[in-house]
């Protein structure tokens, strides 16, 4: 065999096993898509991040970021500063944050915990379970069911309107 021959067989075998492996992330069905991904998108530094619509991603943040879980996508967020998430219609998220960050849940199924000086808001039939390791306000007004679990609680508590923990 030759160089070029062997050059050329090594570069479509890396060509299909890559091709293999993006198609293999980020579908409804299969693993989540790492942030950026085939199903998770981001610009800037990589601190604004979008999952496609239906989706799975997932994505951990080391500095302030914006996170964007598509309409029907099932999200795994965790942000080591604060964040800002927007968990819209369908979607269901899991989110760890650090303080000072906030989370949107609307028509949407959310575990949510955030750090101190946080603002958690579950509206439109969202179910939310909340959890605060500092201060933080959470407003479930129009949420299904909503419960909020402040640091050293043994148990969450329903919540229907506003709540905090200090």
């Amino acid at each position: 065999m030759t160089t070029s021959s062997h050059r050329t067989r090594t570069s479509f075998a890396l060509f299909v096993w890559v091709s293999l492996a993006v198609a293999a992330c980020g579908d409804g069905d299969g693993e989540a898509s790492a942030c950026p991904g085939p199903a998770c998108t981001c610009t800037g530094a990589g601190t604004d991040c979008a999952c496609a619509e239906g989706a799975r991603c997932a994505t951990e943040c080391a500095g302030s970021c914006n996170l964007d879980c598509g309409a029907t996508g099932d999200c795994d967020y965790t942000c080591e500063e604060s964040c800002n998430v927007d968990c819209p219609a369908g979607s269901s998220c899991l989110v760890s944050t650090a303080e000072s960050s906030s989370v949107s849940c609307v028509d949407a199924s959310c575990e949510v915990a955030v750090g101190a000086s946080s603002n958690v808001t579950c509206s439109s039939g969202a179910s939310c379970a909340v959890s605060c390791t500092g201060a933080c306000n959470v407003d479930c007004r129009g949420a299904e069911t909503c419960t909020l679990r402040c640091a050293g609680d043994a148990a969450p508590r329903a919540v229907s309107a506003t709540d905090q923990c200090s």
